[in-house]
């Protein structure tokens, strides 16, 4: 290193640029080498590098996820530096394990419903749905993500879904209704029970239950 501010040195848990050197090699910061190869195969290729992230360990051996942006400079004397900055993403990583781990355990617990349940978005979307609801709808998952019932039904039942859906977005009280649904010429009868979910951002969600 030919320098290193001191919030990198706080970072990996150095006192100094002559400790930093003496004990690791730029290199050696690296928890796996895999993302080593990585950083380097790019800034070699592409002669910079932005908010790649990459799993480095400080001087305890504590390990944590960064992010690096670099770029390759030649100097007139014909020396070559690499200038860049590393900025702790742990948390953030950890955010989204835990996020996803929470995403995963819903959609096992869904799975394993035997009634059809589905989430719709504020525009009527399907976003979330268990396997009864594809049995249901008689429509593989990838026909139904991200469509409307509009995609499938007709108007008149279609419309009459939206009302439902419009009056739990808007009241936020839970509905039971009643309804009817045409599935290639066979008519259902269906008690649907739908309730709203507000996320964390504000956006307005209906969870069904057939």
């Amino acid at each position: 290193f030919a320098y290193v501010n001191r919030a990198f040195l706080e970072l990996f848990g150095y006192k100094s640029l002559e400790e930093l050197n003496a004990a690791r090699r730029p290199g050696d910061l690296y928890a796996d080498k895999k993302h080593l190869k990585l950083v380097r195969d790019q800034i070699k290729s592409k002669k910079e590098i932005q908010n790649v992230e990459a799993l480095f360990k400080r001087k305890n051996g504590e390990k944590f996820w960064g992010c690096i942006s670099s770029i390759l400079v030649k100097e007139p004397n014909g020396k070559t530096f690499f200038d860049g900055s590393i900025r702790d993403i742990t948390k953030q990583k950890e955010t989204e394990e835990q996020l996803n781990e929470s995403r995963n355990f819903l959609d096992n617990v869904m799975r394993t419903v035997a009634a059809p349940i589905f989430v719709k978005d504020s525009k009527h979307r399907w976003i979330m749905f268990n396997d009864a609801f594809c049995w249901f709808m008689d429509k593989s998952r990838k026909d139904l993500l991200n469509k409307t019932d509009r995609d499938f039904l007709s108007k008149e039942e279609s419309d009459a879904y939206w009302k439902a859906d419009k009056d739990v977005l808007h009241s936020g009280d839970v509905a039971l209704n009643r309804e009817k649904i045409t599935i290639k010429g066979k008519v259902k009868h269906l008690l649907t029970v739908k309730s709203r979910y507000i996320n964390d951002q504000g956006e307005k969600f209906v969870i069904g239950f057939i």
